[in-house]
């Protein structure tokens, strides 16, 4: 209420700053005129709406041009505004603050947008700092997978050096190239052991070794023992292990034993 109030005040001051200036404006020198009524000035009988362009015709058939003549030098014509209504203020107050209101609207569109880009651009720099903080950790367990990898080959390299070693060692042994007198010491040890047993359980423990890929150890051992018991040991294979004993005779007939060691002379 207030502020139509003050709407109100405001037009009417707007009003009445402007009928004072029209007043001013129509304050003219007097204009020399004769007594006769038929010579008096045109202007003083038109209306604001009644005023024409120079070259139309007035109302009484007559041309402004002519008017123009009989009244005297063409002073212009001022024309008061019209004052404002009561109703037209109210309703140009109204329309003032519909405006006012709907921009207020669009500002507080504007604000809760602004709220919202905001927020998504906060997800977007926290989502941002996540993947970077994964593709850190990504590179980071690749740097240990690849660690890894090199340690596992190393360790192949090694492990694959030590069983070609092992392996020339038994091959060694087995043909009694460079075997010390404590490795054929041994060797005959376990011969011994091996001829103490059943033939059936000397021949198992003899397959176990050849399928462990010691045949030339099986040989080694088989070359200790007699010629009798070592017969005995093979018979005891069973029927389908035939091809194992075949592989064991051709391996001991290509066997070398190893030379006596020389007894040293007094």
């Amino acid at each position: 209420m207030k502020n139509m109030v003050m709407l109100l005040l405001f037009a009417l001051a707007v009003g009445g700053s402007s009928a004072a200036v029209s007043m001013y404006l129509r304050k003219v020198p007097p204009k020399v005129v004769e007594k006769d009524p038929s010579d008096v000035p045109v202007a003083s009988k038109i209306g604001p709406d009644d005023v024409t362009t120079p070259h139309g015709e007035t109302g009484h058939g007559k041309t402004s041009h002519d008017d123009s003549h009989a009244a005297g030098p063409d002073m212009g014509v001022a024309v008061r505004p019209k004052a404002m209504s009561v109703e037209e203020i109210l309703r140009y107050g109204m329309a003032l603050k519909k405006r006012e209101e709907l921009m207020k609207q669009r500002e507080h569109a504007a604000s809760e947008q602004e709220s919202q880009i905001k927020l998504v651009y906060a997800d977007i720099q926290g989502e941002q700092k996540e993947i970077e903080g994964l593709r850190l950790q990504i590179k980071e367990q690749l740097a240990a997978a690849d660690r890894k990898l090199v340690e596992m080959e190393q360790n192949r390299l090694r492990l694959e050096t030590e069983r070609q070693q092992h392996a020339d060692a038994v091959k060694k042994s087995a043909t009694g190239d460079e075997a010390s007198p404590l490795q054929q010491e041994n060797i005959k040890r376990m011969s011994a052991w091996f001829q103490s047993m059943e033939p059936a359980k000397a021949a198992e423990f003899l397959k176990d070794l050849c399928n462990d890929g010691k045949l030339d150890m099986a040989v080694q051992l088989l070359a200790n023992f007699e010629e009798r018991e070592a017969a005995k040991v093979l018979s005891a294979f069973p029927e389908e292990d035939r091809a194992l004993v075949t592989q064991i005779t051709d391996a001991f007939r290509n066997y070398k034993r190893p030379e006596p060691e020389k007894k040293k002379g007094k």
